[in-house]
């Protein structure tokens, strides 16, 4: 998970140095796209985490841990 946001932020980084050379109106539509990519993955590591958490809560709870 955390590679994929290192990942996923250097790529995001890239993108913004790109357009700060050169921003145009036209653009915008590249940034949205960026932003939606962003939001996803964001969105999917806090899932994958989530899912981790409950597994462990789950074991923790077998075990007689909680």
């Amino acid at each position: 998970m955390e590679k994929k946001v290192r990942v996923t932020e250097r790529e995001y980084s890239k993108k913004m140095q790109d357009w700060n050379r050169g921003f145009e109106v036209g653009e915008c539509s590249k940034l949205w796209v960026l932003c939606t990519h962003l939001s996803q993955s964001v969105g999917q590591s806090f899932s994958t985490m989530e899912t981790k958490m409950n597994e462990v809560s789950r074991i923790a709870a077998r075990i007689g841990v909680s």
